[in-house]
């Protein structure tokens, strides 16, 4: 997960995390009591909101409520989670709020796998359980992942997303899965099974677990993708190239190949120009260049800039911008220009010092500079 991705993460969680408000509690305590008249609503509310309900964050509160719940539902987890399941058929709020449920789950239900994994599929409509069902991953991957292989050809989409999603071993907001990082073999039949869904939903949630699999073992999605690849349908290609994101911006050779960028491009970059070269924080860094093609035949190419940030150590770490894709000919140059705005983001922490910006193109560097970050 990039930066930008992170940060976007980040800022949902804040202006989610009020979803979570009185209106929810209350909604939740009269469906509560309608499915199960002994519900205690009074009491629940009194529990969650704290005094310090104000300072919980998305997870913090979502976590609250699950363990406000546990005092008002029946200790015994198998006669909880037949109430919540019941509750699940006729609830009033909306989707993502429900996380609670599987979360519920997640918390009281790991010893009883049967009926922790029938309630996740039964919620998942409703509630995803990709979070949850991790700590079932972990206990007993080859267990757990024999049912999500079956999950993968249920007839409910949602089932099927979850049998994707719920493995991905970089799952954003997720505890990461260290097995499937090292050896992402349990995953592949699922995403074999899953790659021509009808349903976007689904199609999205595989490339997003190629593309986790991608950072930690390339080899092994480059193999299957050139498999794939060979299916020439839109759907499959766009899962491709959203499988490959990871890997096009670090230029892999052979991902650019898939992707129908030659790594052989023959390319010249002139007039490479940093508008500015001493930059203050919260101003932007302005930058162009003219590319020439040097063949007479048409190339595609992927244009990318790479800033390497100043540490606190004074070496220097890369990262990957995505500028433009194009094609260019011969007597034909393609001109490009560039604003990449310096601020504060929560997912770096900017130096002052020497900073130095290179130009790629189809996985080759062919300009570079370097400017001076005061913050």
């Amino acid at each position: 997960m990039n930066p930008k991705e992170k940060d976007q993460i980040s800022l949902m969680a804040d202006l989610l995390k009020n979803i979570y408000n009185k209106k929810f509690v209350n909604n939740l305590s009269r469906d509560f009591k309608n499915t199960y008249p002994q519900f205690n609503a009074e009491k629940f509310r009194k529990l969650v909101f704290t005094k310090d309900w104000k300072n919980k964050e998305l997870k913090e509160r979502m976590r609250h409520i699950v363990l406000s719940l546990n005092e008002v539902l029946p200790k015994n987890f198998l006669k909880a989670i037949k109430i919540i399941e019941e509750l699940s058929k006729n609830i009033s709020c909306e989707s993502f709020e429900l996380m609670i449920f599987p979360d519920y789950i997640e918390v009281f239900g790991q010893n009883y796998w049967k009926e922790s994994i029938q309630g996740l599929e039964e919620i998942t409509s409703i509630a995803s359980g990709e979070f949850a069902v991790r700590v079932f991953i972990l206990k007993d991957s080859e267990k757990m992942m024999k049912k999500m292989l079956s999950w993968s050809m249920h007839s409910n989409y949602h089932v099927r997303r979850l049998a994707s999603e719920g493995c991905r071993p970089r799952l954003p907001w997720a505890m990461a899965l260290p097995e499937f990082k090292k050896d992402p073999s349990l995953i592949l039949p699922i995403l074999e099974n899953l790659k021509s869904d009808p349903e976007l939903y689904v199609r999205r949630s595989v490339a997003n677990n190629i593309n986790d699999i991608s950072k930690d073992n390339p080899k092994i999605v480059l193999r299957l993708l050139k498999k794939w690849n060979k299916n020439r349908s839109r759907e499959m290609q766009w899962l491709v190239r959203h499988a490959l994101r990871t890997l096009e911006k670090s230029g892999d050779k052979e991902a650019l190949l898939l992707l129908g960028f030659s790594p052989n491009v023959d390319i010249k970059a002139n007039f490479f120009k940093l508008k500015n070269k001493k930059i203050k924080m919260g101003e932007s860094l302005e930058f162009s260049l003219e590319l020439n093609s040097m063949t007479k035949s048409s190339q595609a190419i992927v244009v990318d800039y790479i800033i390497h940030h100043m540490k606190a150590n004074g070496k220097r770490s890369p990262k990957v911008f995505k500028w433009t894709k194009k094609k260019i000919s011969e007597n034909r140059p393609l001109e490009l220009s560039k604003k990449h705005a310096i601020k504060l983001i929560n997912t770096r922490k900017y130096y002052s010092g020497r900073h130095e910006i290179e130009i790629q193109v189809n996985g080759n560097i062919v300009a570079s500079g370097h400017f001076h970050l005061s913050v």
